[in-house]
C-alpha cells in the first residue's frame, strides 16, 4: 500500500475517534481545552506539543493547518520526543506543511529510529532501499528493516525475507 493510502486510512481512522467526541460538549470547553493544551505547549512540554500538533494535522478542535502542525511537531522533535520526529519525517517526505525534502524526511526518521520507534526504523529503511535523501544502499536498509522486523513489524519481516532471497 502507497503512502498516500496509508495517510489517507490514519486520516479515516483520527477523524472516526474525533467523531466519538460528545455532541453536547460547547465550543467554550473545546477553547477551554486547546487554550490549556496550547499554555502547556508553550511551556515546553513536549508530550502537549506533540497532542497540540496533531490537533492542527486533523483538524480536531482547532482550524486544519499543517504549517502549524510542522512548527509543533519540529519543537517536540528538537526535544528529542521520536514520536514528534517521525511525524516530522512523514510531513517532509509527504511535503505536508513544510517543503518536501527526503534529506530531512531521512534525518528525522532515523533520530525517532534509533529510540526504536519501529514505523521509523522501517521508513529509514525504505528510504536506503530506494536511495530517497540518502545514497541507494540495500546492506542498510536491510539493517534497518531487521531491526523492524525485531520488534514485530510484519512488513519488515516481508521485506527482509524478499531482500534474502534476492
Amino acid at each position: 500500500m502507497g503512502k498516500p493510502s496509508l495517510l489517507a486510512l490514519f486520516g479515516v481512522l483520527m477523524l472516526l475517534e474525533a467523531s466519538t467526541f460528545s455532541f453536547a460538549q460547547s465550543s467554550v470547553n473545546e477553547s477551554q481545552e486547546i487554550r490549556g493544551l496550547r499554555e502547556q505547549a508553550e511551556s515546553g512540554d513536549a508530550a502537549a506539543q506533540t497532542r497540540l500538533a496533531l490537533r492542527y494535522d486533523h483538524g480536531s478542535g482547532v482550524e486544519m493547518n499543517s504549517a502549524e502542525a510542522a512548527k509543533w511537531f519540529r519543537k517536540a522533535a528538537d526535544q528529542g520526543f521520536r514520536g514528534a520526529q517521525f511525524r516530522l519525517g512523514t510531513m517532509y517526505d509527504d511535503g505536508a506543511g513544510v517543503p518536501e525534502n527526503n534529506s530531512e524526511a531521512v534525518k528525522w526518521y532515523r533520530r525517532a529510529a534509533e529510540q526504536r520507534n519501529v514505523r521509523a526504523q522501517f521508513n529509514v529503511g525504505l528510504m536506503y532501499a530506494n536511495g530517497e535523501g540518502v545514497p541507494k544502499n540495500v546492506p542498510e536498509a536491510y539493517f534497518w528493516f531487521n531491526l523492524a522486523a525485531a520488534q514485530g513489524d510484519h512488513n519488515a519481516e516481508k521485506t527482509v525475507t524478499s531482500l534474502r532471497k534476492e
